[in-house]
């Protein structure tokens, strides 16, 4: 009988991508939001049962809880803070966003907590697993 390998085995599905010019990552039929600082890079993606993880290089730059749907966007409003610190009022002045109103049960962007409010329009809201927000279209 061989021995075990030395590291465990990692069970899941590994693919490559590219940051869009949105901050987003393509995985299988749904993008997966990053940080910002990472658009458009080259990244790794591994989808498994119940999480996708983004890296770029030897680090985790994303965690997301997995959908099966098809064709939604999952992302983190924390990957956008450094765009909403530069365009403070983008999202609650003016223009669409604000004549969308206030989304309901969404925290202040500028809270002293450093939570976001993102618009209604941007659909269901729910508290993730891994500690951050997770809006689905």
């Amino acid at each position: 009988m061989s021995e075990l390998p030395p590291a465990p085995f990692d069970a899941c599905e590994q693919a490559t991508g590219q940051v869009s010019s949105q901050s987003l990552v393509r995985y299988q039929t749904n993008n997966y939001s990053v940080p910002v600082a990472y658009g458009p890079r080259d990244v790794w993606v591994r989808g498994y049962v119940d999480q996708v993880v983004i890296g770029c290089g030897g680090e985790i730059i994303a965690r997301h809880p997995r959908c099966y749907d098809r064709e939604n966007m999952i992302f983190d409003p924390v990957h956008y803070l450094p765009l909403i610190e530069q365009k403070i009022g983008a999202l609650g002045s003016g223009g669409a966003a604000g004549r969308m109103g206030p989304a309901r049960g969404v925290p202040n962007p500028a809270a002293a907590d450093g939570s976001v409010r993102l618009p209604a329009a941007f659909g269901i809201c729910h508290f993730g697993r891994f500690g951050s927000y997770s809006i689905l279209l």
